[in-house]
Parts: structure tokens; sequence; C-alpha cells
């Protein structure tokens, strides 16, 4: 008597999801979500000075690698970008 819907599509359907990036993240989820498999490339950064340990690179007590600290990697992208449309 009653149709049969979808039943995760009648919980989105309407609703607007709003999801937070996090501050920090491990570097190992970092490199695996920009498709980078050398951890030279963050050392080089480091070494360089693009990147500065405590800024973009930080060492958490009690962690096992250091954490990328994502809002001070995207002012230094977008301080790094081309704004040309």
């Amino acid at each position: 008597m009653g149709t049969t819907t979808d039943p995760a599509k009648n919980q989105i359907q309407g609703q607007l999801i709003i999801m937070r990036m996090p501050d920090a993240i491990p570097l190992s989820t970092y490199l695996s979500t920009i498709e980078i498999t050398d951890r030279d490339t963050i050392n080089k950064r480091i070494q360089r000075g693009i990147w500065q340990l405590g800024i973009h690179i930080v060492n958490v007590d009690g962690a096992k690698e250091r954490w990328v600290n994502i809002a001070e990697v995207i002012k230094w992208a977008m301080k790094n970008s081309s704004h040309a449309a």
C-alpha cells in the first residue's frame, strides 16, 4: 500500500551537511590525501625554509609522527598561488 523509498536518500534530501576541516592531521594522512608517497618532499620544504617546524609541521607530545597544520598550509598555498582568472 505504501511506496518504498531509499532511506539514505530521505535522510540527506533537504539537509545541508557541513563538515569542519580539522586543524591538523597526521603527516601520513596528509601525504596519502595529496598523493605524495615520499616524505622527503616535506623534509625538503622544511630544509629550504618553505615550511617551518612549529607552524606548518608540528610535533605532538605522545604522537609517533609529526602533524600537518592544515590552516597554515592553506595560508601558505594561497600566498603562493596565482590569482589569475
